[in-house]
């Protein structure tokens, strides 16, 4: 049995003879430690390191709690990103925290996910394509260096496309299969990514006690439940905030829609639904209430991009100017123009939705009362 141990400079540790348990320590520098056969305890210490085990049950020690590190499994391969640095692995079997006890089986770690790096990368997933092995091995030589990571949420993108999310294709590693959808067509068709999981949540009550605010837990449970239930996301978060002058102040500098809505409906998950808010602000009757706004929005995205459109406006500068929320006056409106029921359309929103892709531009009448230039 040999005891090798390293300088704080880069080294080349390799075991004398595969027949022995050996102990490697690296020290500090960015080390190549070869441990042959054996049951080995290789140790690389602080740096950038290459660690292979060979023939036998090798164990790779390293500093801190487990929760401090990233462990990403590819096939016999690995890569171990955390305080004391990148550890890049072949044949180890096992791993070991100085900050838990014992060793964990490093086949029991979660599998590479491949897919998500390149959805994640995409200048890595333009220059190698979609190959997963390819992937692995950008992130190995280069990518857990550089730190890049996994910011691509694979069950987010299937839960924003249902009909990819109603394909039999997807199953337990949804994940990994929305990232690989998304690379190979979602992309180039210009498909949304982002799933609002915690209006997802705020939108049924028996989900805001087992979940809480996590959003991440609420796309998950709608993907691999929810859809399947018929779940939909029926609360706004953007027409809560704009229903709340409270919470005009404290959101409405939280940046984008997106930002908003998250933490309208966090607020209502956490708070609101306890306090007996609710929501009485309509992002359609806002913007069909003013035409300046009808001018400026009746070319976003259908009925939610307008109404989204028009609560972010009012967060950001209606209230604060002093808007009403809603002049439309729906009632007149439809009395004035009967052929809208005739179509069908009755409803407060559609009615306001109707007012604003078509009703100002055509010139009609009674979508104020008393009429207003």
């Amino acid at each position: 049995m040999a005891v090798i141990i390293g300088t704080e400079g880069n080294d080349d540790l390799v075991a004398p003879d595969s027949r022995e348990n050996d102990t490697i320590v690296g020290l500090g520098g960015n080390d190549r430690i070869e441990a042959r056969g054996g049951n080995d305890l290789l140790q690389p210490g602080p740096g950038i390191d290459r660690v292979e085990g060979g023939d036998g049950r090798d164990t790779v020690r390293v500093g801190g709690a487990l929760e401090a590190w990233e462990v990403y499994r590819y096939e016999n391969e690995g890569v171990l990103r955390g305080p004391e640095g990148v550890k890049t692995l072949l044949d180890i079997e096992a791993l070991e925290f100085t900050g838990n006890p014992g060793a964990y089986e490093f086949n029991d770690f979660n599998e590479f996910l491949s897919y998500t790096y390149l959805a994640s990368n995409l200048d890595v997933a333009d220059a190698l394509g979609v190959d997963p092995g390819a992937a692995f091995d950008h992130f190995r030589d280069y990518g857990a260096v550089e730190g890049r990571g996994f910011g691509f949420d694979g069950n987010s993108y299937l839960a924003a496309n249902l009909d990819v999310l109603a394909s039999p294709d997807f199953g337990a590693n949804a994940d990994e299969g929305g990232a690989r959808h998304y690379l190979v067509a979602g992309r180039a068709e210009g498909r949304p990514t982002d799933f609002a999981g915690l209006s997802y949540i705020a939108s049924h009550e028996d989900l805001i006690g087992v979940f809480g605010a996590n959003d991440v837990a609420g796309t998950e449970h709608f993907v691999q439940f929810g859809f399947n239930e018929g779940r939909t996301v029926t609360f706004d978060g953007l027409d809560y905030v704009a229903s709340h002058d409270d919470l005009i102040a404290a959101f409405g500098g939280a940046g984008g829609a997106a930002a908003i809505e998250d933490a309208g409906a966090a607020h209502y998950i956490q708070n609101g639904l306890g306090e007996g808010r609710d929501i009485t602000f309509g992002g359609l009757q806002y913007v069909a209430s003013h035409v300046d706004l009808v001018e400026a929005y009746r070319g976003a995205n259908g009925a939610e991009g307008i109404s989204d459109a028009g609560a972010l406006h009012f967060i950001q500068y209606g209230s604060g100017e002093g808007r009403e929320a809603d002049l439309f006056n729906e009632t007149s409106y439809a009395a004035v123009n009967a052929d809208l029921a005739a179509a069908g359309l009755t409803s407060a929103e559609d009615l306001a939705l109707h007012w604003i892709q078509y009703g100002l531009s055509e010139g009609r009448a009674g979508a104020y009362d008393p009429l207003v230039g």
